[in-house]
């Protein structure tokens, strides 16, 4: 039996904010702020600016603000069937921010995982979402 390393609290850098932020779609739905992925792509300036935050939220995760972990929550039909309850799936929004900070925590999650031979379910196994 192998022994597991504490998973290192390094900080999250703006060079990894920047690369997840350019793995995002444009125009994918945005949560209760509004802000498309296109608008923190093209103000490359916030980047440094989030990674700032996040590490602040990293140490201490009453800081996060209220409003980055609201979202907007639709029901979408699955069938042409719209008068049946069943047949609708609730799909949340939530603010892109938000998003780019938990893809940040699940990127170091997924390296200390690999870093220390421990099994991920098959899902893990596929890249890190689409924001």
């Amino acid at each position: 039996m192998s022994i597991i390393t504490e998973m290192e609290q390094r900080p999250i850098t703006t060079e990894q904010v920047s690369r997840l932020i350019a793995n995002t779609l444009n125009w994918k739905a945005s949560g209760p702020d509004g802000i498309n992925n296109f608008w923190i792509k093209l103000f490359t300036a916030t980047h440094s600016y989030l990674a700032h935050n996040f590490n602040q939220f990293m140490e201490d995760a009453s800081k996060i603000p209220d409003f980055l972990v609201h979202g907007i929550t639709f029901l979408l039909s699955k069938s042409q069937d719209c008068q049946d309850p069943s047949k609708y799936r609730p799909i949340t929004c939530l603010c892109t921010i938000y998003k780019i900070y938990t893809a940040c925590i699940a990127e170091k999650i997924y390296k200390h995982l690999d870093a220390n031979k421990l099994s991920r379910t098959k899902k893990m196994y596929q890249k890190l979402p689409r924001l």
